[in-house]
C-alpha cells in the first residue's frame, strides 16, 4: 500500500496547502502581525506537509479541515511535531541533531508543484525508497552530533550541559553532512518545477549531490559512533555487530538503550570520541587520530640524535620529496614526522641495549658535516640533478658533494663515504638492539660489516 494517498493529496493536504501558504503570505505583507520570523517557520510546516508521507501530518490535517483547530494552530502545532515529538525519540545522545536523508531544500524548489503533479512525483520516488521532508524514512537513522551535521558546534543551554559544546574536538564544516553550509548554494536554483517529469529530472541531479554529502556525513560520524555502538555491545544492550544508528533500528531497542545513552558520563565521553576531520582523499575521510610527533614528543626530546638519524632513514626520500613538491604538504610532513618517531623509539630501545655511545658518535659527522644524506639513493640532490641539471646547488664556496660526485663523476670524500658507511652499520645494529621491536632499515652502499667499521674507522675513533 503506498504512503499517499491520492484522495488525501488532493482533497485535504491540498486545501491545508493552500491554507498554510495564504498564511505565510498574509504574514509577510502584514495583513496578519506576527513575530518577524513567523513566516519562515510557516514555510517550513507547508513544506514539510507538502513532501512527507501522508501519515506525518495526517492526524493534525483532519482536525483542521473538519474546524477543530485554526490555520495557525495547525502550523504552531506542526512546529511542536517536527521540531520536537518527532525527532526526540530518534535521538540516539539528547543533544545530537536529526539529518534528513533528502535535503529539506528540495521542498522549497518544488512549491509550485499542483497537488496532482506533487502526487505522481512522491509516489514515483516512493518506488525507489526515496523519502522527503520528515517522513519517517527520512529521519530515521539521522542522529548526528552537531560537529558532524554542520561542522559548528551546538549552542551552550543555562538550563543544561550541552556536552558537544564543551568538550572533544572542533568540527570542520567542509567536512560534515553540510559541507556547503547550511544555506547551500547548490539548492538555489532559479528554475520551478511545475509538473511532475520536470521535477523529477531536477531532482534526480539533486540528490546525486546529497548522496556524497550523506556518505561524507556519516564517515565523520563514524569514530563517535562506533564508540557508542562498542559501549553499548559492553553493557550487554545490543549484539556485537548491531548499529544503533541505523535506520533499521526498532523503536523498542532506542526506548532500551536510552537511559544509558543519557547519563552525563556517556554524553560527555561520547562529544569527546568525536575526531576532527583534517582531509578528504579520493572521498574517504581522514582523521587527526594520532599526532606521531605529539604522541612520542617526551621520547624524541631525549632522544634528538636518533630522530634525526630516523629522518636520513626514512624520510628523505624521493616518495616524499614528491609529496612535497606536489603539493601534499600533510603526507610529506607525515612522513617526516613518523621517521622521527621511528628514529626516536630506535634511540630509546637502543640505549636500553647499552647502544646509546654507539649512536652519539654516529651523529657527529652527520651533524658537522650536514651532508642529510645528499648523494644517497633516492636523494633530494639527484632527484633535483635529474630534473635541472648537473650544476645545481653549486657554488664557488663549497659544492654539495652530492652533485660533484653523483653527475659529475667525482670521486667521493671519505668522509662522506664514512658517514654513508656509518650510517648503514648503525641501521643493522638497531634492528639487531631493537631485536625486532623496530624495523628500520639502512640503504647505501652495501658493504660486509667488517668493511664498513674499516671505512668508518679513521673518521669515528671512538666507536669499538
Amino acid at each position: 500500500m503506498s504512503a499517499y494517498s491520492k484522495e488525501y493529496a488532493l482533497g485535504p493536504k491540498a486545501r491545508a496547502q493552500a491554507a498554510l501558504k495564504q498564511l505565510a503570505a498574509d504574514i509577510q505583507s502584514g495583513v496578519v502581525q506576527m513575530s518577524g520570523n513567523e513566516p519562515k517557520m510557516t514555510l517550513r510546516v507547508l513544506r514539510s506537509l507538502s513532501m512527507s508521507t501522508d501519515e506525518t501530518f495526517q492526524e493534525l490535517v483532519t482536525k483542521w479541515d473538519k474546524g477543530e483547530i485554526t490555520t495557525e494552530q495547525l502550523k504552531n502545532k506542526g512546529r511542536i511535531l517536527i521540531e520536537t515529538k518527532k525527532p526526540k525519540p530518534l535521538r540516539r545522545i539528547p543533544t545530537d541533531r536529526i539529518h534528513h536523508g533528502t535535503p529539506l531544500e528540495i521542498a522549497a524548489i518544488l512549491e509550485d508543484l499542483p497537488p496532482e503533479e506533487l502526487h505522481t512525483f512522491l509516489q514515483h520516488y516512493e518506488t525507489q525508497d526515496v523519502f522527503f521532508a520528515d517522513s519517517d524514512p527520512n529521519i530515521r537513522g539521522g542522529s548526528y552530533d552537531e560537529r558532524e551535521h554542520t561542522g559548528a558546534r551546538p549552542k551552550a543551554s543555562k538550563s543544561k550541559t550541552v556536552y558537544p559544546n564543551k568538550y572533544g574536538p572542533p568540527g570542520v564544516t567542509s567536512i560534515s553532512g553540510h559541507p556547503r553550509g547550511t544555506r547551500d548554494p547548490f539548492y538555489n536554483r532559479s528554475d520551478r518545477p511545475i509538473t511532475a517529469t520536470d521535477a523529477i529530472k531536477l531532482t534526480d541531479e539533486l540528490l546525486k549531490q546529497n548522496a556524497i554529502d550523506q556518505d561524507l556525513a556519516r564517515q565523520v560520524a563514524k569514530p563517535r559512533r562506533d564508540w557508542i555502538n562498542n559501549k553499548l555491545v559492553e553493557q550487554g544492550l545490543i549484539d556485537e555487530g548491531v548499529d544503533i544508528f541505523s535506520a533499521n533500528t526498532d523503536d523498542a531497542t532506542l526506548k532500551r538503550v536510552a537511559p544509558y545513552l543519557q547519563s552525563p558520563d556517556i554524553q560527555r565521553a561520547a562529544a569527546e570520541a568525536f575526531k576532527t576531520p583534517i582531509r578528504v582523499e579520493k572521498g574517504v575521510v581522514r582523521y587527526n587520530s594520532f599526532d606521531p610527533i605529539s604522541a612520542v614528543m617526551p621520547t624524541i626530546m631525549k632522544n634528538r640524535i636518533s630522530s634525526l638519524t630516523g629522518i636520513f632513514f626514512d624520510a628523505y626520500d624521493k616518495e616524499t620529496i614528491s609529496k612535497f613538491e606536489s603539493g601534499d604538504v600533510v603526507g610529506g610532513s607525515l612522513d617526516v614526522a613518523t621517521a622521527a618517531t621511528t628514529g626516536a623509539v630506535v634511540g630509546e630501545t637502543a640505549k636500553r641495549a647499552g647502544a646509546s655511545k654507539l649512536l652519539g658518535t654516529v651523529a657527529a659527522p652527520i651533524q658537522a658535516a650536514g651532508l642529510i644524506s645528499e648523494g644517497r639513493e633516492g636523494s633530494l640532490t639527484t632527484e633535483l640533478v635529474n630534473k635541472y641539471g648537473p650544476n645545481v646547488g653549486m657554488n664557488q664556496e663549497r659544492p654539495f658533494w652530492g652533485t660533484e660526485f653523483g653527475e659529475m663523476q667525482t670521486q667521493k670524500p671519505g668522509y662522506v663515504q664514512a658517514t654513508e658507511d656509518a650510517l648503514d652499520w648503525v641501521g643493522d645494529k638497531v634492528i639487531e638492539f631493537g631485536k625486532g621491536i623496530v624495523r628500520y632499515v639502512g640503504g647505501g652502499v652495501q658493504q660486509k660489516e667488517e668493511e664498513r667499521k674499516e671505512s668508518i674507522t679513521p673518521y669515528l675513533p671512538n666507536i669499538r
